[in-house]
């Protein structure tokens, strides 16, 4: 009986911790903010007449500028990150689609914009300089085909 005594007290001390539960401390919690993201282009001194074919995120556009100048601002891609620090991709392109190249070289300037903050701009020529051989405007601009992939960082 003093066995089953002894086995009963000691029980509760088997189960039971020393330390005690601080339930003031608040718990680690992360929160996601909604990251808008656009694009805006500017094209000027385009040549004649010329399509392009613009892409900010997932969304595109085909652009046809009669000649002079055009600008366009893309859709606001809303992205939810998480935790905020986080890096997420936003890619930006622009295609020359004309199928009878032109002489010319148009100016492009395409402003990325986080949350309203200009955080990206991107100059460089599309077209041609001559035909035959054809001579891009832009070396960096191959194939008259501009894209890229900004890295953003959630606020």
């Amino acid at each position: 009986m003093k066995k089953l005594l002894l086995i009963l007290l000691c029980l509760p001390l088997l189960f039971s911790s020393c330390s005690k539960d601080d339930k003031s401390a608040p718990l680690p919690t992360s929160t996601s903010t909604p990251q808008s993201v656009y694009s805006v282009i500017d094209i000027s001194n385009s040549p004649g007449v010329n399509d392009y074919h613009f892409y900010a995120s997932s969304d595109g556009t085909n652009i046809q500028v009669l000649s002079g100048s055009f600008s366009y601002t893309s859709d606001t891609k809303v992205y939810t990150v998480f935790p905020t620090g986080t890096s997420f991709p936003y890619n930006i392109g622009l295609s020359l689609l004309t199928s009878t190249p032109i002489v010319g070289c148009a100016d492009i300037e395409i402003r990325t914009y986080h949350n309203t903050n200009l955080i990206n701009t991107e100059n460089f020529q599309i077209g041609y300089t001559q035909m035959s051989p054809p001579i891009f405007c832009d070396n960096l601009v191959a194939n008259n085909v501009f894209s890229k992939q900004i890295s953003i960082i959630a606020d």
